[in-house]
C-alpha cells in the first residue's frame, strides 16, 4: 500500500511544472506573464508545461506583441531563415517588430532582414508610424534614428486613438495633416478628432467652400467611425465654428450624399442603421451603389437584407464586393434575389484563395478564364491553382483556345508568391518558364525560390 502510495504521488509530481507546486499554483504565478513569454518560455520547461499551457491561444506567438528576444532571436536569426520569407514578408515581419516596441529584437531584425531604410518601401504604413500607432515611442525613436522616415506617423496615431502620441509628433515638427483628422473619426475616436480640428492654423478659414471642401470627406469618416450623437456634434461645431450654412448635409450634391451614404452602410458602429435613416430624414437618395460596403462586412446578410427592405437596389458591384471577401452567405442571398449579372471579377477571390466563393459561383453559371489561374497563382493559392486546373481545365482551354492553360505567365506569378509547395506542384505538370520567372522572382525577394529555380535550371537573362 505504502509503494503504491508512494508511485502515484511521484506520478503526481511529475505531472506538475514545479514538483512542490500545486498546478493551479504554477498557474497563478504564470498567469503574470505575457501569452508570448508563456508560448516561448513557460510551455518548454517541460511535458507538464506544455500540457497544462497547451491551448491554442498559449500556444502561438504574436509578432505585434513583444517576443522573448532568446526566442526571436532563436527562430529568426538561425542560419536560412529569412530564405522562406519574400520581400514583403520580411517587410511585414519589421514592421510588427515595431509595433511590439523591443528594441533589442528591431535591432535582430533590421540585420536578419537587411532591409534599407529608403523611405515609403511599402504600400501599408511603415514600421516607424506603426510603432507610434502602437505608441512605442522608444521603438519610434530608435527607427528614426536609423534613418527610417515617419511618413504616415501621424495619421497611423490617430487611427488608433493615441492622443498622446499625436501630441508628440506635433510638438516635434510633424506636419498637421487632414488625414490625421479622418484616420481619428473613422477610428471612433472622437474627443481626438475635435482636439486635431482645433489643433488646425487658421481654424476659421480651413472650410471655406465647403462643398469642395474636408468637409465632405470628414463627414463621412465620421459616418463611418463614430456613433450618431458624435456626428451631430460634429454638425454643430462645423456650423458655428467654420463657414457650414445650417443645414449644409442637405445641400451636398448626390456624388458626396453618394459618398456619403456608403459609408453609413458600411459603419460598424452599433447605430449603423439609425445613421442610414438619418441621412433619408435629410434627402438623401437611396443610391444603387450604395450597398458595396455592406456586403464587405461581417454581418453582411443581416445588412443587405435591412437595407433592401427599405428599397435600396441590388447591382452586380454589390455582388463583387462579396465575392472580393469570400463572404459565400451573402453571395447565395444576391444571387437568389434575381441578380443575373455575372459580369463581375473575380480575380481578387482567386488570389485571396476563396475556393468555396469560387466553387459555388461556377455553379451557378460564373465562366472562368485561364487569367483566373494567373491570379490564383499570384495568391500562392495551390488549391484554387489545382481546381482551375483539374476540375475546369477543358473549360478554360475553350475559353481561350490560343495557348496552353499552365504556361509561364503562371510560373512566373507562382514563383513571386515564393509558395514552393505551388511552384514543385507546376513544375511536376509540366509548366513552362522563362527569364522573366528568374527576374521577377528575384524581385519578390524569396531566396529559397530562387535557389530552387536556379537548381531546376530556370533560365536566366
Amino acid at each position: 500500500m505504502a509503494q503504491h502510495q508512494e508511485a502515484r504521488s511521484y506520478q503526481e509530481s511529475q505531472a506538475r511544472i514545479w514538483q512542490h507546486l500545486q498546478p493551479e499554483l504554477s498557474e497563478h504565478i504564470i498567469s503574470f506573464l505575457s501569452p508570448n513569454e508563456i508560448a516561448c518560455t513557460v510551455r518548454l520547461i517541460n511535458k507538464a508545461a506544455a500540457a497544462q499551457f497547451g491551448g491554442a491561444h498559449l500556444a502561438t506567438v504574436h509578432l505585434s506583441s513583444p517576443v522573448p528576444t532568446h526566442a526571436f532571436k532563436q527562430h529568426w536569426c538561425r542560419p536560412g531563415a529569412m530564405r522562406v520569407l519574400t520581400l514583403k514578408q520580411r517587410q511585414q515581419l519589421l514592421c510588427l517588430t515595431a509595433r511590439s516596441g523591443s528594441i533589442p529584437n528591431l535591432e535582430l531584425v533590421v540585420a536578419a532582414t537587411g532591409l534599407f531604410p529608403v523611405g515609403s518601401w511599402t504600400k501599408e504604413p511603415g514600421p516607424v508610424a506603426l510603432a507610434a500607432a502602437a505608441e512605442q515611442l522608444d521603438a519610434y525613436q530608435w527607427l528614426l534614428q536609423r534613418g527610417y522616415t515617419a511618413d504616415g506617423a501621424l495619421v497611423a496615431a490617430a487611427a488608433a486613438g493615441k492622443q498622446v502620441v499625436c501630441e508628440e509628433l506635433l510638438a516635434k515638427g510633424c506636419c498637421w495633416d487632414f488625414s490625421a483628422v479622418y484616420a481619428a473619426a473613422r477610428g471612433g475616436h472622437v474627443g481626438l478628432m475635435e482636439w486635431l480640428l482645433h489643433q488646425r492654423p487658421e481654424q476659421e478659414l480651413w472650410l471655406q467652400g465647403y462643398v469642395d471642401s474636408p468637409v465632405v470627406e470628414l463627414m463621412g469618416a465620421a459616418i463611418l467611425g463614430c456613433n450618431l450623437e458624435a456626428v451631430h456634434n460634429l454638425v454643430d461645431l462645423l456650423h458655428r465654428r467654420s463657414h457650414c450654412p445650417v443645414g449644409f448635409m442637405a445641400e451636398l450634391d448626390q456624388l458626396h450624399q453618394h459618398m456619403i451614404t456608403r459609408a453609413a452602410t458600411r459603419s460598424l458602429t452599433p447605430d449603423w442603421q439609425a445613421k442610414v435613416m438619418w441621412l433619408e430624414t435629410l434627402g438623401f437618395p437611396k443610391f444603387r451603389h450604395c450597398l458595396e460596403g455592406a456586403a464587405g462586412c461581417p454581418d453582411a446578410l443581416e445588412r443587405l437584407r435591412w437595407l433592401h427592405g427599405r428599397g435600396y437596389p441590388f447591382s452586380s458591384s454589390v455582388v463583387q464586393t462579396a465575392v472580393d471577401h469570400g463572404n459565400l452567405e451573402a453571395l447565395e442571398y444576391l444571387l437568389g434575389e434575381a441578380i443575373e449579372d455575372l459580369t463581375f471579377g473575380c480575380e481578387s477571390a482567386c488570389e485571396r484563395g476563396f475556393l468555396a466563393a469560387l466553387t459555388f459561383l461556377h455553379a451557378r453559371g460564373y465562366v472562368f478564364d485561364p487569367e483566373h489561374v494567373v491570379h490564383a497563382a499570384a495568391g500562392g493559392q495551390l488549391a484554387v491553382v489545382a481546381w482551375l486546373v483539374d476540375e475546369l481545365g477543358e473549360e478554360l482551354a475553350a475559353a481561350d483556345p490560343r495557348g496552353p492553360l499552365l504556361n509561364a505567365r503562371v510560373f512566373t506569378a507562382a514563383a513571386c508568391s515564393g509558395n514552393m509547395e505551388l511552384l514543385r506542384w507546376l513544375r511536376e505538370r509540366g509548366c513552362p518558364w522563362n527569364e522573366k520567372t528568374s527576374t521577377q522572382a528575384a524581385a519578390a525577394g524569396c531566396e529559397e525560390a530562387l535557389e530552387w529555380l536556379v537548381e531546376q535550371g530556370c533560365p536566366w537573362p
